[in-house]
């Protein structure tokens, strides 16, 4: 406890936060009072803490925090999420993605429903516990871990609440709601407070939660956080629910869900696999960015030039190997080198590509099949129609993905390629080699710019297949 402790007196400290304090040394967190508030310090590692505010004057808020766990759990660095090696727990908010806001219940009902054809649940209460998406694994390494979705634990949820400022919008809603508890809150330290009718004093979110797992520090328990939760993540945006960890660094707003469209119910799954977590972050970032349509291509097309390297080695090893195996190789070996430098020389370069335009063709070629493309496209009559009818897309993009008269000989991932590396450099200004008219640029605002829609979901479908081609086996040690 610090020194800004000399100027308040030991009566004047209600019993509460004396409890809190107790609880707090026996597990080594510190705290102090500084003007009338005790802060305290939740770990995140030996060198980095999160703060929680608690004013003297608000005993009732002190009383939520001391029915909780609080003391047994660690914070993870830029997430909303604790984790406890006691516990063998982690828990971590998500965000999900929507213009419009939803309260947390209903998003999981709803999210049930798009799922599993039903909610199974009659009850309406923000703290039911049945709106809970429930995981387990039949793999022997995972077989004894559960994983779910649901609503934010008490714990996660206040440690999250006391970091906020004392005038925060969040802290402003538990204080009215504590405030019309007050006349049913009898006495301090009680299983349960009488909170009926108002059954969640303090604002609830969505939470992925692991348990029953082996964490052996703060680095191994964002690790599997990270990994589990992108395939989780990745699971929901197949079945057309945007969702992803929420960062700390984000505004604080209600959290909220985008259907894109009806598809049959399908269940989730427990992760088989994991998934780099640098493209996921900006995939996320793509799938947030609602309403700027360039920032949203770009940052699509960023997931997937990050694995050029990766499969222009592939491509580079391939040519190779294929000619070596040549028997007429050595017959002629100057010509044949040189025509070995000149098949490979787009696939070498600073970064480990050189010709953006050929290691976009060999990334998408390696991880999608032109069938695949088709489908997708024609899964929706609206975007078939978009792709196949010029007019509706000359004024964005040179390139047909079908060609002209759909033929079938059409090489369709080809064509995808290419049309994505147009549109890339429309909106980046660069690499237009072919016009200096200003009006082939895709600019913020424009009438072009806001038609975007069906090739950004193009490049969606692009970007995942990409991730998902080039994930591992989990691994959660």
């Amino acid at each position: 406890m610090g020194d800004a402790m000399s100027d308040l007196n030991n009566e004047e400290i209600p019993m509460v936060f004396k409890k809190i304090e107790e609880r707090c040394k026996i597990a080594k967190i510190t705290t102090e009072y500084v003007s009338r508030r005790l802060l305290i310090n939740i770990p995140i590692d030996n060198n980095q803490f999160k703060q929680l505010k608690l004013s003297l004057d608000r005993e009732t808020e002190a009383l939520l925090l001391v029915e909780t766990n609080f003391d047994k759990f660690f914070c993870i660095n830029d997430y909303k999420a604790i984790w406890s090696k006691e516990l063998g727990l982690i828990e971590a908010k998500l965000q999900f993605v929507s213009p419009l806001p939803r309260p947390p219940s209903a998003i999981l009902k709803r999210l049930l429903v798009s799922l599993y054809g039903s909610s199974e649940t009659n009850d309406d209460s923000e703290t039911n516990d049945d709106l809970r998406l429930v995981l387990t694994s039949s793999s022997e390494w995972h077989q004894n871990i559960q994983l779910s979705i649901g609503l934010t634990s008490q714990t996660l949820s206040l440690i999250d609440i006391f970091q906020e400022d004392l005038l925060h919008e969040k802290r402003q809603i538990l204080r009215r709601r504590l405030d019309r508890a007050r006349s049913v809150i009898q006495e301090y330290f009680r299983p349960h407070l009488p909170y009926s009718p108002y059954k969640s004093p303090y604002p609830t979110s969505i939470a992925i939660k692991i348990e029953n797992i082996q964490i052996n520090d703060h680095n191994h328990a964002r690790r599997i956080l990270e990994r589990i939760a992108n395939n989780i993540c990745l699971q929901l945006d197949i079945n057309g629910v945007s969702a992803y960890l929420e960062n700390e660094e984000q505004k604080n707003h209600s959290a909220n869900m985008l259907f894109r469209q009806s598809k049959p119910p399908i269940s989730l799954s427990f992760p088989e696999y994991q998934f780099e977590t640098k493209p996921m972050s900006l995939y996320w970032y793509a799938s947030a960015s609602i309403g700027m349509p360039l920032l949203q291509y770009l940052a699509y097309y960023q997931v997937i030039e990050y694995f050029f390297p990766s499969f222009a080695a592939i491509q580079t090893n391939d040519i190779i190997k294929r000619l070596l195996k040549d028997p007429s190789f050595m017959n002629d070996l100057d010509r044949n080198v040189s025509r070995l430098v000149a098949l490979i020389k787009p696939y070498i370069g600073k970064g480990g590509f050189a010709n953006e335009r050929d290691s976009l063709k060999a990334t998408i070629e390696h991880c999608m099949s032109s069938e695949e493309i088709s489908s997708f496209i024609q899964e929706e009559e609206s975007r078939n129609q978009f792709f196949k009818t010029k007019a509706q897309w000359k004024a964005i993009a040179l390139q047909n993905i079908f060609n002209e008269g759909n033929k079938p000989e059409n090489n369709v991932v080809l064509n995808t390629a290419l049309r994505i590396y147009e549109i890339r450099c429309k909106i980046v200004h660069t690499k237009l080699q072919d016009t200096d008219s200003q009006e082939e640029l895709l600019l913020p605002f424009s009438k072009e710019a806001n038609m975007l829609g069906y090739d950004i979901e193009l490049l969606r479908f692009v970007a995942r297949k990409v991730i998902i081609n080039s994930g591992q086996q989990l691994n959660l040690r």
